[in-house]
């Protein structure tokens, strides 16, 4: 099983992959949900990780939740944004991390990969 990380900003994408992969996961990073639907048509991601530099939007949700091997993966959002409590219910987002220190982050992400 693997991380999969979505980030349209390569250098964060890439800072969260290496640093998955030094505490021993493997970890893929793309840079939308149609790459990551391609990705994932064989071998579903045991987390799946999601960078946002604004607002999560209920679109790009519906995207992300629609793609079969994604619909009951674990999803933690990082964003500057929280997102709302019935937005969290609604696309059951299991957690928020804001964008401050990546070994932090992957730290806090440790709870979904070790369970």
């Amino acid at each position: 099983m693997y991380v999969l990380v979505i980030s349209k900003e390569l250098s964060f994408r890439r800072l969260v992959v290496a640093n998955l992969v030094i505490r021993g996961y493997l970890a893929v990073g793309v840079a939308n949900v149609e790459e990551a639907r391609r990705l994932v048509e064989n071998v579903k991601p045991k987390l799946v990780v999601l960078s946002k530099a604004g607002r999560v939007s209920d679109g790009e949700m519906r995207l992300l939740r629609e793609v079969e091997m994604l619909a009951m993966v674990p999803l933690i959002v990082i964003s500057a944004e929280t997102p709302d409590a019935e937005m969290m219910r609604r696309w059951d987002i299991d957690d928020h991390l804001l964008p401050l220190d990546v070994q932090d982050m992957v730290e806090k992400m440790s709870v979904w990969l070790t369970a």
